[in-house]
């Protein structure tokens, strides 16, 4: 996560300066992904602006002023971290102004044809293929499987199907090898 900027002409002599990601989302949004596994450096500066809406780029001397709204996810409870001392208390109540708990996919099914179908459009239309809706064999196998990677599985399963349409696409974590994984044939 980067949280700070380092301004390039700190290290070498570079007319242009990159922003960073609160400079980018200045004026919107920043979603920070997996926010339990950032380091404890990380979670200082994080904290640090969130707190103060500014920051400095390493080797600046200017405060830079960012309205940001941050949206952070994780799939591990951060109250057992913070008790852990894995993560920073203060920075969760900070994070926490609202919490949505979004049970596993494999809870969901009736989420699974339509995210498939969204996924199936966004890569068709990607490489500028037409495509047809799952077949009822199809959907039943998609049903058939508890994605223990969740979403990021299910979306891995669509994509390679769209890389390989003549072919079994098995709906496993990528080689991990399962009983019978369901494979899934996918109309050209």
């Amino acid at each position: 996560m980067k949280t700070s900027s380092i301004r390039p002409s700190a290290i070498i002599s570079v007319n242009q300066d990159r922003p960073g990601y609160f400079e980018l989302a200045d004026g919107g949004t920043l979603f920070l992904d997996e926010i339990a596994d950032r380091s404890a450096a990380a979670q200082a500066t994080l904290l640090r602006v969130l707190e103060t809406r500014s920051f400095r780029w390493v080797g600046g001397e200017k405060e830079m002023t960012v309205e940001v709204r941050v949206v952070a996810a994780t799939n591990r409870v951060l109250e057992d971290l913070v008790e852990a001392g894995t993560f920073r208390s203060d920075l969760m109540y900070r994070l926490n102004l609202y919490t949505i708990h979004l049970s596993p996919l494999r809870d969901r099914q009736e989420d699974i044809l339509p995210l498939a179908t969204h996924f199936l459009s966004l890569y068709a239309t990607r490489r500028g293929l037409q495509f047809n809706p799952f077949s009822e064999d199809v959907q039943a196998l998609l049903l058939s499987y508890d994605y223990p990677g969740n979403v990021r599985e299910l979306r891995n399963v669509v994509e390679r199907g769209m890389w390989n349409p003549s072919g079994p696409v098995c709906a496993t974590r990528y080689t991990r090898i399962c009983r019978q994984p369901p494979c899934v044939h996918f109309p050209s």
